[in-house]
């Protein structure tokens, strides 16, 4: 679990862990420094973070995971510290991608607009509601009912029971 999300409790118990397991402190270390590059401001630093990062990784061969983590962050150096620039990625157009590929191979002939409508409109949409206080009896106000479309596990789930087939 993320360094910052365990309990008070939960740090006891990966402490006492790592008092018994240095490799594994060493590891887990390794994943939290490799996160917090995403917090840096600035491309440079990021950079700056990830080289710093890299050469924290102790030459144990325990540790090659990490050096082939460092490898495929070095050879897609470009594409990855573009984040920085811009602060979006495509992950979000790449899962729908795949979904709808998956969409398609289950059926035949679907055009686009087919394929649109079965995504957008038939696996169920996540909206979320701002909490209601019953003291005040607040009405919502359509400003702040953010609308999520479809969830890509209701897709999942739909082209597994072959909703999409013909």
């Amino acid at each position: 679990m993320r360094e910052d999300k365990l309990s008070d409790k939960g740090n006891g118990y990966r402490d006492a862990w790592f008092d018994q397991f240095p490799k594994l402190k060493t590891a887990y270390e390794l994943k939290e420094s490799f996160f917090r590059i995403y917090n840096c401001d600035s491309r440079r630093e990021a950079e700056q973070a990830f080289h710093e990062w890299y050469m924290s990784i102790p030459i144990d061969r325990d540790f090659n995971g990490w050096r082939m983590l460092a490898s495929t962050v070095r050879r897609r150096k470009h594409e990855i510290f573009n984040y920085f620039d811009t602060l979006y990625t495509n992950a979000f157009v790449e899962g729908l991608n795949s979904v709808i590929r998956s969409i398609s191979d289950e059926g035949r002939g679907y055009d686009f607009d087919i394929l649109r409508g079965k995504v957008l409109l038939s696996a169920g949409r996540k909206i979320e509601t701002p909490k209601t206080d019953f003291d005040v009896m607040a009405c919502y106000d359509k400003a702040y009912i953010k609308d999520f479309g479809v969830s890509f596990e209701d897709i999942h789930k739909a082209i597994k029971e072959g909703f999409f087939r013909v």
